[in-house]
């Protein structure tokens, strides 16, 4: 067994020891209190008196000692922290995966299951739990890196990566022919940010369950998963946690969803601090590459082939962000190489970097929160 494996074990058994030892002390106090009792109802021999005075000093020492064990078990409570398990005894706990599921399954307030995760495999392998939790009602809120490759990515990364990129696939074929019985819903995002530490979280009869994941390595044994336990409404390290980052998730990159609410997209394309618009045919007004997505489509794919069919120009989509216009997806991404001067000239008879929008009176579209990604577009040039 690994050290990590040991020290898992370890942790545990530490808590169970404290427990019993509070439990042991609270007895012996109790057997004090009642001599005590005992001998304070007669008048006192001298021995009595002093065999008093030691039952006292022998309750004030064991006071002390559960005193001080109880403010342990409170500062474990403050941070939430209930056990710490190793990935194998995770994947067979009480709260694995499936498990987690069929807990929900049964709870009557919202189900909400979130993960904030790196390659999802996990799920990415259980398919068949995760459209049971769909049937039941379950809302599916989950996050993985964005396996898209780059140079200084470590071979650890480059493995986390296709990983990820298998498991977007598999989402991918799930969502193209959703059963109609589904009352849950799924919305999968990605994002370019490190996750040194993958996080889960659901509630579960009025507490909220998380799980704060550790990769040492590839081996199980070298894996590691802290479990907090909270009510709801309390402040703690592992409510902190989950709240802090449920908003890195909303500000994550997104996918794919079930139900797909957004029937088209477009997109704010940059080059050296420039915004690249576009000028249908017969229009005098300006605006944004982009278009309607496709059946087949993710909304970024989708975006990736407007932005081509309209510029001829490539681009890296780098973050996703709710439009002003109804059923629409806005994405930001950098302009790459020309690939073709061949756009599509039936739709588009010029095209134009700008500094900055021009005004409402030359925008087709002038009503669709361009000052708000204005604001995100600054982090990227």
């Amino acid at each position: 067994m690994s050290g990590l494996s040991e020290k898992a074990r370890a942790w545990d058994e530490l808590l169970k020891l404290i427990r019993s030892q509070m439990r042991t002390l609270s007895n012996q106090m109790k057997s004090i209190q009642g001599q005590m009792s005992t001998l304070q109802t007669e008048p006192l021999t001298t021995e009595e008196e002093k065999h008093l005075k030691e039952l006292k000093e022998q309750y004030d020492s064991l006071a002390k000692r559960y005193g001080a064990l109880k403010v342990t078990i409170d500062t474990m409570k403050v941070i939430g922290l209930e056990r710490i398990l190793t990935r194998a005894e995770l994947e067979v706990s009480d709260i694995s995966f499936a498990n987690a599921i069929n807990l929900l399954k049964d709870e009557r307030r919202k189900k909400e299951f979130f993960v904030l995760g790196k390659s999802l495999e996990f799920i990415s392998k259980q398919m068949l739990t995760l459209i049971d939790g769909l049937k039941h009602g379950i809302h599916f809120k989950l996050s993985l890196v964005d396996p898209t490759p780059q140079p200084w990515d470590t071979k650890y990364i480059k493995l986390i990566k296709e990983k990820a990129g298998n498991s977007i696939e598999k989402f991918k074929k799930l969502l193209k022919d959703p059963d109609p019985s589904w009352t849950g819903t799924l919305e999968l995002r990605k994002t370019r940010d490190p996750v040194e530490n993958s996080f889960s979280s659901f509630v579960y009869q009025g507490k909220r369950i998380s799980v704060m994941d550790f990769d040492l390595g590839e081996d199980l044994n070298l894996q590691c998963s802290q479990v907090f336990v909270h009510e709801t409404g309390e402040k703690n390290l592992a409510a902190y946690l989950y709240l802090s980052l449920f908003d890195k998730y909303k500000m994550t990159q997104f996918v794919l969803a079930y139900p797909l609410c957004y029937k088209s997209v477009y997109v704010y394309g940059i080059k050296d601090g420039k915004i690249l618009f576009v000028r249908k045919k017969g229009k005098k007004t300006w605006e944004l590459p982009g278009g309607t997505i496709r059946q087949e489509e993710i909304p970024e794919e989708a975006a990736k082939r407007e932005f081509l069919e309209e510029t001829g120009y490539a681009v890296d989509i780098l973050q996703s962000i709710e439009s002003d216009k109804s059923k629409s997806m806005v994405f930001i991404g950098k302009v790459g190489k020309r690939i073709t001067d061949k756009i599509d000239l039936t739709e588009v008879e010029e095209i134009k970097f700008m500094d900055q929008p021009p005004g409402k009176v030359a925008l087709t579209y002038p009503n669709t929160g361009y000052e708000k990604v204005l604001s995100k577009i600054s982090e990227y040039y």
